[in-house]
């Protein structure tokens, strides 16, 4: 007998799921409906306003919404279910007795251990990513407010299920309802913890720290046909790698004189030795003819005596090949063909740096 009291309850509840299926397979149908075609530009009128318009708007909202609650209802009428039959509750006069008829489909201990754990750990997780898109700012702030719109909905989804299903019961609380609303109370507390906590746990983002100091140069340089005058101590700039105190960039501002104008380097230095080292030499801009080309030379150098956080230094480069840009620009004065002609092809030297301490 047993047996087929649980097969005619199943069969009583088939409609539920299947209603549930059904509901859901219809909500787009207004939704896609109620879209306008788009446009391809053009001018565009403001159309006249209209009562009848603005409702039939309103009504794929109004559809969804009511579809979403339709859907809570009937999940909410499954979950009451659960648990099988319930003590007799106090009569009311005027009430129709409690039957006490549910499936008899009982629920487990360890389900309400797995569905309010995984609740938990994915409040937490989501809290914490909406912490660290909101570090971010920019665009990410549009996905934390999806996910913050998809954390209200599971709260509220399964809240109201559980209060629903709670009162189907008339206030008998079945294990399979306590754990629904465990899991929305802690969906929505490990979201706020996991938000709180980011920042302390190292959940958020920052920008990395990069240690700057200043530095001076020493350049010897064979500048061919062209005059050349070193400056004794000229200025750089040193910059660590991102959460380090290697020098892993230098700018030489002020290597000296090279012909017309004033000669200036960077050159980068990778934490890895394996990788290769290269730096490139240019002219000062603001020291060259209007419509001129602004020369410079780049290629790979070689290091010897650096010191272990590369503060200091010495290299050397033969033959730095003089680069050509892409596209040559349609007309130049004069006096920048005249400057242009005058640079090397090629320089070669010796550059020795020494970085002050952070």
């Amino acid at each position: 007998m047993s047996s087929i009291r649980r097969i005619r309850g199943a069969t009583s509840r088939a409609w539920l799921p299947l209603a549930a299926a059904l509901v859901a397979i219809a909500l787009p149908v207004p939704v896609l409906g109620a879209t306008p075609e788009g446009t391809t530009g053009g001018s565009f009128t403001e159309p006249a306003g209209n009562l009848l318009d603005g409702l039939l708007a309103f009504a794929p909202v109004v559809a969804g919404i009511a579809g979403a609650i339709a859907i809570m209802i009937i999940m909410a009428n499954v979950l009451a279910g659960i648990g099988g039959p319930v003590g007799q509750p106090a009569q009311i006069p005027g009430s129709v007795p409690w039957s006490g008829s549910r499936s008899t489909v009982t629920w487990r201990r360890p389900w309400f251990v797995v569905v309010a754990g995984a609740a938990l750990v994915i409040g937490v997780l989501s809290g914490r990513s909406v912490a660290y898109a909101f570090s971010q700012g920019g665009l990410s702030v549009l996905g934390a407010g999806v996910v913050i719109v998809l954390l209200g909905m599971g709260v509220i989804g399964l809240g109201g299920m559980g209060l629903v299903a709670l009162r189907l019961r008339h206030g008998h609380l079945s294990q399979a309802i306590a754990t629904v609303l465990a899991a929305a109370g802690l969906l929505a507390g490990g979201a706020i913890g996991g938000g709180a906590t980011a920042a302390a746990t190292g959940g958020v983002y920052r920008d990395a720290v990069i240690l700057q100091a200043s530095g001076e140069t020493v350049l010897r340089l064979d500048p061919g046909d062209l005059s050349f005058v070193a400056t004794k101590g000229g200025t750089a700039d040193c910059q660590s790698d991102p959460d380090g105190r290697t020098v892993v960039a230098i700018a030489a501002l002020d290597l000296g004189e090279l012909g017309p104008g004033t000669l200036r380097a960077s050159l980068y230095l990778p934490v890895a030795s394996s990788e290769p080292v290269t730096a490139e030499f240019f002219i000062d801009a603001g020291d060259l003819p209007e419509d001129s080309i602004q020369p410079s030379w780049s290629g790979p150098v070689l290091l010897s005596g650096v010191s272990a956080d590369h503060a200091s230094g010495r290299l050397a480069f033969d033959g730095l090949p003089r680069l050509i840009p892409d596209k040559m620009p349609e007309a130049q004065s004069s006096a920048a063909i005249a400057v242009g002609k005058a640079w090397p092809s090629s320089i070669s030297g010796e550059l020795t740096w020494s970085c002050r301490p952070w």
